[in-house]
């Protein structure tokens, strides 16, 4: 069995279906020059494509001159967002892709536009017509005509031939995912091959080869070891409610309870440190329990270092997670002394990310283009959209009108009350949605326990009329449209009571993406209120504490301090404005003193 590897990528472009020679280098400006002498298109026709040309230039961010005019270049760079991100409904972004082949095409740089059976041999064309369908046919109709150009037949295919095919696509094809199309057609060749149409058996090799290692395939006592560190981080049974007022020595247990998601994120970061162990050169079977992990020093040296060359960097949050979990064995499970737990430690503030710098880099990119005016009123209007479209289709496709009414409801909760997703997900109607007002039908108020949020800090939020107006629209008329709607959550699942906080979060993220252009989770909705809330008191960083339920203001400068500059710029700006036209006054008046 041969075991194909995707990511092997070609560095030189393909021209067509044979890898004979190599084309000409194009840029975007040649491309336009040579659109302009193509006199047989029509003058329109002409302009469509010149047109296409120039937003890929735009969307690179390049003048025309500076981009080249190949797959490879265009598709690594128009794929990496969705339509929405470029200005573009879904039929207007197939258009302009349709136009870019157009030209790739005529420019030599770009696989035929074959139909049918163009471009296949008999020996592929006889192999296909025993697939049933063309659902079965279509995965596998590109790497057919490569193949018969290749003289390859379906017996012959090897693992080296799909990885020339797969290089193939990405530089003689524009498309979204050159490696995932290799991957469908390898899969439809192995049910080709149920069929003893193909004579290689081929295993792919994973799009994601994961470096953490399952617990089973450490020895027994590492796993008993973890098991017994991660106990003490769970609440006390309720017979040992006082074990805290005991001895430390006699008690092996956290002075305060970690919440589920806590204790979740430790077992992993304990895999993360053991598999970095064996990815250094350990033995699995020399880690016996966690305190191997910390002991000799060289071992946690080891960890953190692989985690700081696998991130590029030396400060970021992952490698100090691990780095944190290895102090915290040093000092309360194997009980190191004083002198290597400090030089443990003395690792984790080494690679600790610097506090007061505000968002990360990717999310502070990711709210710059949530705030752009143009995005930021579409998000904004969002739930008004998709509630009317969920009343548009509601009689004729009643599931997807409850999926829509439900994504407006999500929208409009994270947008009025920026809660954590795991809140947002468990919202229940009969405890977190308080009701008032006249003959108290209407919500008032999203009301949350505080055992149930993540700083133990409870939430009572008023809701807009507006949105608590949508809610009871959502919940009266769409609610029941969906699968399980009859149990006690806000928003109900496909086989279960509650929709997972997981899915719930992709599906949020997924609609906001297509519809807005920006990828959108619902962390990224607390940060966008508390610029929306800096933008008008510059600096109050205590009101954004309590919309965010933060513990204290030390943590929300940290994370939001510079979020008002564009307001204090345009504040300052103006002053500088106002000064400037007072200084044309004065010195118009003194010229005219002066003549």
């Amino acid at each position: 069995m041969q075991e194909i590897d995707f990511d092997i990528i070609a560095d030189h472009p393909q021209r067509s279906l044979s890898n004979s020679d190599q084309p000409k280098l194009y840029t975007i400006a040649d491309a336009l020059a040579a659109v302009a002498g193509w006199t047989d298109l029509p003058t329109q026709r002409r302009a469509d494509l010149t047109s296409a040309l120039r937003r890929a230039a735009r969307v690179v961010g390049l003048p025309p001159g500076a981009v080249r005019a190949d797959c490879e270049t265009l598709s690594a760079t128009i794929f990496t967002q969705v339509p929405a991100a470029h200005g573009l409904h879904s039929a207007s972004f197939a258009t302009w892709l349709s136009c870019l082949r157009y030209v790739l095409r005529r420019l030599d740089l770009h696989a035929p536009h074959l139909r049918g059976s163009e471009g296949l041999s008999e020996a592929w064309q006889q192999a296909l017509d025993q697939l049933p369908d063309d659902c079965a046919r279509w995965p596998l109709l590109r790497l057919a005509r490569w193949a018969s150009s290749e003289g390859h037949t379906p017996a012959d295919l090897d693992g080296a031939a799909l990885a020339a095919f797969t290089r193939w696509l990405a530089t003689n094809v524009l498309i979204a995912d050159p490696k995932g199309h290799a991957r469908d057609a390898a899969r439809a060749l192995g049910r080709l091959g149920e069929l003893g149409e193909a004579g290689v058996v081929l295993a792919l090799a994973p799009a994601r080869v994961p470096y953490t290692l399952p617990c089973e395939v450490y020895p027994v006592s590492f796993q008993d070891d973890l098991r017994d560190f991660l106990a003490r981080f769970e609440p006390a049974p309720l017979d040992g409610l006082f074990l805290d007022l005991e001895p430390r020595e006699q008690t092996a247990r956290a002075k305060r309870p970690s919440r589920p998601a806590t204790i979740k994120a430790r077992a992993f970061q304990v895999r993360q440190a053991a598999a970095a162990l064996v990815a250094s050169g350990v033995p699995i079977t020399e880690i016996t329990s966690l305190r191997c992990l910390v002991e000799p020093f060289d071992h946690a040296v080891r960890i953190v270092r692989f985690y700081c060359k696998r991130a590029g960097t030396l400060m970021n949050a992952q490698t100090h997670g691990v780095a944190t979990v290895l102090r915290i064995i040093a000092r309360h499970h194997a009980r190191l002394d004083d002198e290597a737990t400090a030089s443990i430690a003395a690792l984790g503030v080494r690679v600790a990310p610097r506090k007061g710098d505000g968002l990360t880099p990717k999310n502070r990119e990711r709210l710059r283009a949530l705030i752009e005016p143009h995005r930021r009123m579409k998000l904004l209007l969002l739930p008004e959209v998709l509630m009317r479209e969920a009343a548009s289709v509601q009689s004729a496709r009643p599931k997807e009108a409850g999926r829509l009414a439900m994504m407006a409801a999500v929208v409009e909760i994270a947008l009025t009350c920026p809660l954590r997703l795991a809140n947002l997900a468990g919202l229940r109607l009969d405890q977190n949605l308080r009701r008032g007002g006249r003959n108290g039908r209407l919500i008032t108020h999203i009301v949350i326990d505080g055992a149930d949020t993540k700083n133990a800090a409870p939430i009572e939020w008023p809701l807009p009329k507006e949105s608590a107006q949508l809610l009871d629209t959502y919940i009266a008329a769409f609610r029941p449209l969906l699968p399980h709607a009859s149990g006690p959550y806000l928003f109900p699942g496909e086989g279960m009571p509650a929709r997972p906080a997981n899915s719930l979060g992709a599906a949020l993220k997924r609609e906001i993406t297509q519809r807005v252009g920006v990828p959108v989770n619902t962390h990224l909705f607390r940060h966008f209120a508390a610029w929306l809330y800096l933008q008008c008191h510059p600096g109050d960083y205590g009101s954004v504490r309590r919309i965010l339920g933060h513990r204290s203001v030390e943590t929300t400068i940290a994370h939001y301090v510079g979020l008002e500059t564009d307001a204090v710029a345009q504040r300052f700006d103006a002053n500088v404005l106002h000064e400037r036209q007072v200084a044309r006054v004065l010195m118009q008046a003194r010229r005219r003193r002066a003549t």
